[in-house]
């Protein structure tokens, strides 16, 4: 499997994932000039800014592991253009921003920060 199919299809498992919790959904694969944005997801008052790493090798990855700095500098300057293009008032809203991997037999998360 390719590395685009393997993250589309960890994509679908996590947005699957996120529809039994009560999420909904908003965008996916958001593009700007900095980059990415692999899921957009509200839950209430919160909007959820997720990016998906996967993982099906036998060899157990820590979603800390593909973190860089660069790599999260890039996804918060995406998050702003996202707000300013829809016109979202950032003192209404929570803005959580997410790292999830998914592997063979699990689903880890970290929240990164509050934005």
């Amino acid at each position: 499997m390719s590395q685009f199919k393997r993250g589309n299809f960890a994509e679908t498992i996590i947005l699957n994932y996120l529809f039994r919790l009560g999420f909904d959904f908003i965008d996916r694969n958001y593009n700007t000039p900095y980059g990415e944005i692999d899921l957009i997801m509200k839950k209430l008052d919160h909007y959820f800014f997720i990016e998906v790493k996967s993982n099906f090798s036998k060899r157990f990855v820590n979603p800390y592991e593909k973190i860089s700095e660069i790599k999260t500098q890039r996804i918060f300057d995406s998050v702003m253009i996202w707000i300013q293009n829809n016109g979202i008032d950032e003192q209404k809203f929570f803005l959580k921003y997410f790292f999830i991997s998914v592997t063979k037999d699990r689903i880890l998360y970290l929240q990164l920060e509050n934005i």
